[in-house]
C-alpha cells in the first residue's frame, strides 16, 4: 500500500502515450493504478473510464530481464487500462570512490605569482634526498613553505625570513615516500607553487 511514485496527467479521448517518468526500484507485487477519490472529484466517477479488454489475454506479459506483468486487479481474465508498456533501463554509472585532488593554476589564478618567483630554481628535481632552492631576487621578509602530497595532505610546513636579495635554502626529502609533491611558497607578494618528484 505504500505509494512509490505518482503523477497527475490529463488523458484525452482515444489512445494516449503517457510518459510517467517513474523510477521503480527492484521489487515484487507492485500495482500500477489510478486514484478513485481523485477520479471522482475530477470526472464524477471513481473509475477513470479507461479501456479494458478480455481479448487475447495471456498473463504474464514479460519484458525479458526487466519485469513481468502477472495479472490485473480483476484476475487474469481481463487486461485493465494500461497497454503497450515502454520500459527504459537506467543508464550504467561507473564511479570510483571520491578522492580529494589539489589543482594549482598560478598563471591563470586571480592570485598572481610574485615577481621573485620568475627566477626561482629547485634542484635536483627529481630528487632522492636534498633539494636546494635559490631565489635570485627575493623581495625580503617572511617566506612560508608548505609541502603537500598528490592527495592534498600536508607533509610539512616551515617559515623563513630573508633580507632582500638572494635567498637560498635546503630542504630534506629523504624521509618522504616516493611520489609527486607540491611545494607552495607564500610571501606578502603572492604565492608560487612548484612540483617536486621524490624518487
Amino acid at each position: 500500500g505504500t505509494v512509490i511514485a505518482e503523477s497527475i496527467v490529463s488523458i484525452p479521448s482515444g489512445t494516449t502515450v503517457i510518459d510517467l517518468g517513474f523510477q521503480v526500484p527492484i521489487g515484487t507485487d507492485y500495482l500500477l493504478t489510478t486514484d478513485a477519490d481523485f477520479s471522482l472529484n475530477s470526472i464524477g466517477s471513481s473509475s477513470p473510464q479507461l479501456r479494458r479488454s478480455t481479448a487475447g489475454i495471456t498473463f504474464p506479459y514479460v519484458v525479458d530481464g526487466v519485469l513481468s506483468i502477472k495479472n490485473s486487479s480483476f484476475d487474469q481474465t481481463r487486461y485493465y487500462y494500461f497497454y503497450d508498456w515502454k520500459v527504459e533501463l537506467p543508464g550504467i554509472v561507473c564511479e570510483s570512490d571520491r578522492v580529494q585532488v589539489w589543482a594549482f593554476f598560478p598563471q591563470n589564478s586571480s592570485v598572481k605569482e610574485p615577481t621573485w618567483a620568475a627566477g626561482m630554481q629547485l634542484f635536483p628535481n627529481p630528487t632522492s634526498g636534498m633539494v636546494k632552492v635559490q631565489i635570485p631576487a627575493f623581495s625580503g621578509g617572511g617566506l612560508q613553505l608548505s609541502l603537500k602530497n598528490a592527495q592534498g595532505s600536508q607533509a610539512f610546513s616551515k617559515s623563513f625570513h630573508f633580507a632582500p636579495g638572494v635567498a637560498s635554502l635546503e630542504l630534506e626529502f629523504n624521509q618522504l615516500p616516493k611520489g609527486i609533491y607540491w611545494l607552495e611558497f607564500s610571501s606578502n607578494d603572492g604565492i608560487s607553487v612548484r612540483k617536486v618528484i621524490v624518487q
